[in-house]
């Protein structure tokens, strides 16, 4: 993966019969402002949805998953087998309503880019995370 997060990963929560996964969602980092999903009580809903001030927030990429989720992940063409991006299916079972969220409130650091590396390094190195 390429997030950085001080999570205790010991206790995760359970998924209800109509739950495919469980996405823990973060405050808008600098490079997505915009945002991923709403989050709704404990449901992830589509930013399609945003009804007045709401602000969406950011899929961490911390997620648990039924494996019935990726049922879907590969579909078949005339020309064989198409992989289907993660993006697509998240915002399909979020229309359905199988998303289960929760606002992750440990730090949480987007390492995708050098930069964005070197930077948490730096922090870790001061300990000020």
């Amino acid at each position: 993966g390429d997030v950085f997060c001080s999570m205790d990963f010991s206790q995760l929560p359970s998924l209800n019969e109509n739950e495919t996964a469980c996405l823990w969602l973060v405050d808008n980092p600098e490079h997505n402002p915009s945002g991923d999903f709403l989050l709704k009580s404990d449901k992830v809903i589509n930013k399609q949805g945003l009804i007045n001030n709401e602000t969406p927030l950011t899929f961490s990429g911390i997620a648990i998953y039924k494996a019935c989720f990726f049922n879907e992940l590969h579909h078949v063409t005339d020309t064989g087998k198409v992989k289907l991006a993660l993006g697509p299916l998240l915002s399909d079972a979020a229309e359905k309503n199988k998303l289960k969220g929760i606002k992750l409130k440990q730090p949480w650091t987007d390492v995708g880019t050098p930069e964005r590396l070197t930077q948490l390094n730096n922090q870790l190195s001061r300990n000020s995370l």
